[in-house]
């Protein structure tokens, strides 16, 4: 139960006068309750905001003007902060159909100071304050009206120890000498987000590419493209428009009547009578796209000495971020060990190589792990 009030903010006026009082504040504890299962956007449900005094918790679909939340929302001088807040900044973006300011993420502040990668809430909130939230509604219909006490007092514990939390972290952040490190990592953050409203990011994130030629991968690219821009148009889930595996295939087989789409697995008559034609003007565009246009071949995956290197590498940094009390998780990612494994051949390792390969805060905190590194690299 939570100890702070709970204020149901009921009306425009009510609201507009809370943002007022808002503009004083120099940090927010901010969280949504969305419902995503049959939609491509989210439908937000419940907004929940704490400023260290109350929880105050905003119903999107009782209030019909919720534009003084605007002004506060994108103010560069307070501080919204979020637990894995990818998905709440959606949200908010895409009610207000832009990006929010100064915001502060306190899972990815919590692996910075080696409290553990990728906690949840209420493990964080278990093990900084020893406290156990209640986990009941996670999965609850946020849709439904009215709501339940159970589910107010869940939305509201959402905010009321994140505002503290945040505070904490911070403190940690500037205490330590992290929080330049935590900012360059919560741009990356932010840019990634950015990256994935582009409709090719899909594309981009296809790990099969490798086994596909160049004006295969143009007609999947530019299906990729036609399904994201279909699914948003018409508000539905991607899969739902067009299944991956069903890309592939069209890839494959590069139909140009419409009787072939009936070879391919999961073209029902409906979806062909629906997107056929569109599909076909999407396939032919891209067979005739110019070579020098096409996209390139990425690298395979990793052989089995690349992988061995990359075993050696994070040995090497996973002892080094237990020393710095940092998650080795965040002290050197995925791509960075990939990366060194493509470029830098045996030891000990260039320093050339290791800037090439990893920017940033890192850069410095690993430079001479990765050098020292003696074992024997395949």
């Amino acid at each position: 139960m939570p100890r702070q009030a709970i204020v149901n903010v009921a009306s425009t006026e009510q609201l507009s006068t809370l943002c007022q009082q808002w503009k004083n504040c120099s940090l927010l504890a901010v969280d949504s309750e969305f419902m995503r299962t049959k939609t491509y956007f989210p439908i937000p449900a419940l907004l929940q905001f704490n400023d260290g005094k109350a929880n105050y918790l905003i119903d999107p679909l009782e209030l019909n003007d919720l534009s003084p939340l605007k002004t506060i929302l994108y103010d560069e001088k307070i501080i919204k902060t979020f637990h894995a807040g990818a998905e709440d900044l959606e949200v908010f973006g895409g009610m207000f159909d832009t990006e929010l300011y100064s915001v502060f993420d306190t899972q990815l502040a919590a692996a910075m100071l080696g409290h553990g990668f990728s906690l949840g809430y209420a493990n964080l909130v278990a093990k900084l304050f020893e406290i156990e939230l209640p986990k009941a509604e996670t999965r609850s219909d946020w849709l439904q009206r009215p709501l339940t006490s159970a589910q107010k007092n869940y939305a509201a514990s959402d905010v009321e120890l994140l505002f503290p939390l945040a505070e904490q972290l911070m403190q940690e952040l500037q205490s330590t000498g992290r929080m330049p490190w935590y900012l360059q990592e919560q741009e990356q953050f932010l840019l990634g987000l950015r990256e994935q409203q582009a409709l090719d990011y899909n594309f981009k994130k296809f790990k099969s590419a490798w086994k596909f030629q160049p004006r295969e991968l143009e007609i999947i690219r530019q299906l990729y493209i036609w399904r994201d821009r279909e699914a948003r148009n018409c508000n539905k889930p991607k899969n739902r428009v067009l299944k991956e595996a069903t890309i592939i295939q069209l890839a494959e087989i590069k139909p140009h009547h419409i009787s072939q789409l009936r070879a391919v697995p999961d073209m029902g008559e409906r979806l062909i009578r629906r997107y056929g034609e569109q599909l076909l003007d999407v396939i032919e565009h891209s067979i005739n796209t110019e070579e020098n246009e096409l996209p390139e071949v990425p690298d395979r995956p990793l052989n089995s000495r690349q992988k061995q290197n990359t075993r050696v590498f994070r040995e090497a940094i996973t002892s080094l971020a237990e020393s710095l009390q940092i998650a080795p998780e965040i002290l050197l990612k995925k791509n960075h060990y990939e990366a060194l494994a493509r470029s830098c051949k045996g030891l000990p390792l260039s320093e050339a190589c290791i800037q090439q390969c990893i920017e940033g805060w890192r850069y410095e905190l690993v430079r001479e792990t990765l050098i020292g590194i003696q074992s024997e690299v395949i």
